[in-house]
């Protein structure tokens, strides 16, 4: 009648004859070990990676969801968090899919599991995108929130492009400011104002 409670073994005792007493003792301290067990995060992303293979999670929105990683948080009162690749909804078969397979290897008996399934948001992702095209190889990035407005920007307006820019114009203007002085040094041409530049570009043509 409560399939969802399968992990929980029913047991039967009498305290006028204590029929079942030792048994029950039994479990709760087997249920107690396991509520302190840790889960290695390794053998942990290890099943899931086969799982996955062999029975792919759903499509939704029209990509399939992947779990990135998985790992215990907490004990005492089991924990398992799952990155997954996009924000969604798990369906309920899906979550009793995942406790199956993990109660598969680790029975935890007697012990309740909280399943909790996280992703970035859509901005986040964003942003570990644009800082892994910056060079960064670590698939989650922390990245200073200037830089990150600063790549939001068009690229005509970002700063390394107008120092750039900046650095370009001045290196025209030095240009410029020589050619006039070594005109006026050969003929007597103007040094400043718009004669001044147009004589000299003419005569360095």
């Amino acid at each position: 009648r409560m399939p969802w409670l399968d992990y929980a073994p029913v047991l039967h005792a009498s305290a006028l004859t204590g029929a079942g007493v030792d048994e029950a003792l039994d479990t709760a301290a087997s249920a107690l070990a396991w509520r302190r067990t840790k889960v290695p995060k390794r053998r942990l992303n290890e099943l899931f990676a086969r799982a996955q293979l062999l029975r792919p999670l759903p499509v939704v929105r029209g990509a399939r969801l992947k779990m990135q990683y998985a790992t215990q948080h907490a004990t005492e009162s089991p924990t398992f968090v799952f990155r997954m690749n996009r924000q969604a909804e798990m369906h309920p078969s899906v979550v009793r899919w995942v406790e199956r397979t993990l109660r598969s290897h680790w029975p935890f008996d007697a012990t309740p599991l909280r399943l909790v399934f996280k992703s970035d948001p859509p901005r986040r992702r964003r942003r570990n995108a644009l800082a892994r095209a910056e060079g960064a190889s670590s698939r989650f990035v922390k990245m200073p929130k200037k830089k990150w407005r600063e790549l939001q920007k068009p690229f005509w307006q970002r700063e390394k492009f107008v120092a750039q820019v900046r650095e370009r114009n001045r290196e025209r203007r030095r240009a410029s400011q020589e050619a006039r002085r070594a005109a006026a040094a050969a003929g007597g041409l103007p040094t400043s104002g718009r004669i001044g530049s147009a004589l000299a570009a003419r005569h360095v043509r």
